[in-house]
């Protein structure tokens, strides 16, 4: 039984499997001739342990640097796509004469190191949130740190600002440019 097909079966027996795994486990006590919801119930907990212990990778970033064998020039950009816009060629061409070390256009040598990203956007703003309860208002110059402060995810406090809408909490969302 796959992962999605015990969830929806688990879905026919409580309305929240993840806060109601007591009332599932009773039911299958209860029903002990139900042999699908057993194995249901297993799949979901195997399911749910796996996907604990995978981490994500942290994505990582690139400078990517064309030297011109010819003139000596180096042409230096932060993404694969400006670099295939500056020496006219296609971003797949670049990568496989990176991994193959060979040269693109037989003219410029592909090097890449890496860097730590560059989010020039999150001081860019003034984040600003204002209760309309109780009057509070934040500022910080980063939508982190406003998360961080009302209890929020950082996409949550994004998607508060641009649908205008208030949270739970009765917290408005905006942000200014700095001067």
């Amino acid at each position: 039984m796959k992962f999605g097909v015990a969830v929806s079966y688990l879905e026919n027996i409580t309305d929240n499997i993840f806060e109601n795994q007591d009332e599932i486990l009773k039911y299958i006590n209860e029903h002990s001739e139900d042999e699908t919801a057993k194995t249901a119930f297993n799949v979901y907990l195997n399911g749910i342990k796996n996907q604990k212990n995978q981490q994500k990778k942290p994505r990582r970033f690139f400078t990517w640097k064309a030297e011109d064998i010819s003139t000596g020039k180096m042409i230096s950009t932060e993404t694969l796509d400006d670099l295939s816009n500056k020496i006219n060629s296609s971003k797949s061409s670049i990568s496989r004469c990176y991994y193959e070390n060979i040269y693109v256009n037989g003219q410029y040598k592909i090097t890449r190191t890496e860097r730590k990203p560059s989010f020039s956007s999150t001081h860019e703003f003034i984040w600003i949130a204002d209760n309309n309860y109780t009057n509070e208002h934040f500022e910080t110059e980063s939508c982190y740190e406003l998360a961080k402060m009302l209890d929020l995810s950082v996409s949550s406090v994004v998607n508060l600002r641009k649908m205008g809408k208030a949270s739970k909490k009765g917290y408005v969302i905006s942000r200014i440019k700095k001067a």
